[in-house]
C-alpha cells in the first residue's frame, strides 16, 4: 500500500516537471534560469533573499520529532509581474509548509517579475550539526551549497540518563 503511494507521488513529480519543461520550452514565453541566474538576473539584494529564507523556512516539528532529514525540491515560477507560484515537488507530507514559506520570503524582497521565468533549487532539511564543519562550511556562498540548495539545520540534543 505504501510503495503504491510513493508510485503515485513519483508519477506525478514526474509529470509536473515534465508539464513545466514542456510549456517552458515549448511555448518560449518562460525563461528558464538556473538559481544562481535567478540570484543575480532577478533579485535585487541576492543576500537579503537569502536570509529571508532562512529565517522564514522552519524545520517541522514532528520530522524534527522523528528525527527526519531530507531535501525538498522547489519551483518558483513567475507567470507575470503580479502572478509568482512555488510549487513544492516532494516530500509535501514530511516538510508540509515549504512552498509558503518560500513564498512569504519571496514577497519580502524585490524580485524582477516582468518577463515569465523559472527557476529550480533545493532546502535540505540537516539534522546532523557536524556534516558542513570547518573547511567545508567555507564553501557556503550566501548560505547556499552548490548555488542551488540551502541548508535548514537542526541539532537534536540526546537525552542524559542519570543512573
Amino acid at each position: 500500500m505504501k510503495s503504491k503511494f510513493i508510485w503515485q507521488i513519483l508519477i506525478l513529480v514526474g509529470l509536473i516537471f515534465l508539464l513545466t519543461n514542456l510549456v517552458a520550452q515549448n511555448s518560449d514565453c518562460y525563461e528558464k534560469l538556473d538559481f544562481k541566474s535567478f540570484l543575480a538576473e532577478k533579485v535585487e539584494n541576492d543576500t537579503s533573499l537569502i536570509r529571508k529564507l532562512y529565517k522564514n523556512i522552519k524545520y517541522p516539528i514532528e520530522a524534527k520529532k522523528y528525527e527526519t532529514q531530507g531535501i525538498v525540491e522547489v519551483i518558483i515560477l513567475n507567470n507575470s509581474e503580479i502572478s509568482t507560484e512555488v510549487i513544492q515537488l516532494n516530500s509535501k507530507d514530511i516538510f508540509p509548509d515549504v512552498s509558503k514559506q518560500i513564498y512569504s520570503a519571496l514577497n519580502q524582497v524585490k524580485i524582477d517579475r516582468k518577463k515569465p521565468f523559472i527557476t529550480r533549487f533545493y532546502v535540505n532539511f540537516d539534522l546532523d550539526p557536524f556534516r558542513y564543519d570547518s573547511k567545508d562550511s567555507k564553501g557556503f556562498k550566501f548560505g547556499l551549497i552548490n548555488d542551488n540548495m540551502i541548508v535548514i539545520r537542526e541539532y537534536i540534543v540526546p537525552e542524559i540518563r542519570h543512573h
